[in-house]
């Protein structure tokens, strides 16, 4: 498990509800999928799978809208600073925004429109060459099941919206820009100024400079 420093602690938000703390930016940009996995298990991180995340958007979210409070990896409260920056870069797509890989691959099998999804990937030795792994499979659990549609920030426990929005245009803020999951593709979360993403039909060999891993680490017991 990576071990953090007093000033590396303030760069990991803890995710409400879990035992996991996210990174407030992006690590390893420019790096496709499994090669993000491979840097992300060096150092003793992981990548978020799509209920981490939203669960992620959703907390910060509350802390403006609602005064909820956010917490650092150490347990002490986020800066005013900092949750304004993070509401601004996740819920709005401002100040750059946000671009990360998500921990998903989905397949044919036995889920929700005939797919399942693939997660807890890792990067093992295999000989001498690294190997990416998947440790869990499960039956995809119903969702907004049209292709390509807004969807409001309401979520099932593996991260996928459940509720389209009555208006189907982007309301800053208030619903976010879907693209459904399809066999072999892979998932992603984009903020950025126009619109926020969740692109659940990404290439699994894409990548791109500005594209990278908002990467997360246990809590210590």
């Amino acid at each position: 498990m990576a071990v953090l420093t007093d000033v590396i602690a303030k760069e990991y938000v803890r995710v409400p509800g879990l035992d996991v703390a996210i990174a407030k930016r992006e690590l390893y940009l420019g790096l496709r999928l499994n090669e993000t996995y491979s840097r992300l298990e060096e150092d003793g991180l992981f990548m978020p799978p799509p209920a981490i995340m939203t669960r992620h958007y959703l907390a910060v979210k509350a802390a403006v809208e609602k005064g909820s409070v956010l917490e650092y990896y150490d347990g002490e409260p986020v800066t005013e600073d900092d949750v304004d920056d993070l509401y601004r870069r996740i819920v709005l797509g401002q100040k750059d925004g946000v671009w990360t890989h998500l921990d998903a691959l989905f397949v044919n099998g036995f889920g929700a429109q005939w797919l399942d999804m693939v997660t807890d990937h890792r990067a093992i030795m295999n000989g001498k060459e690294k190997q990416i792994v998947a440790w869990k499979r499960e039956p995809l659990l119903p969702h907004a099941a049209k292709r390509v549609c807004f969807v409001d920030p309401i979520f099932n426990e593996q991260g996928l919206p459940t509720t389209m929005s009555n208006e189907q245009e982007y309301k800053l803020g208030k619903n976010l820009f879907y693209l459904a999951p399809v066999d072999g593709r892979v998932a992603r979360f984009n903020a950025y100024s126009k619109v926020v993403v969740l692109d659940y039909d990404g290439s699994p060999t894409f990548s791109d400079k500005a594209l990278g891993v908002l990467a997360c680490i246990r809590l210590s017991a």
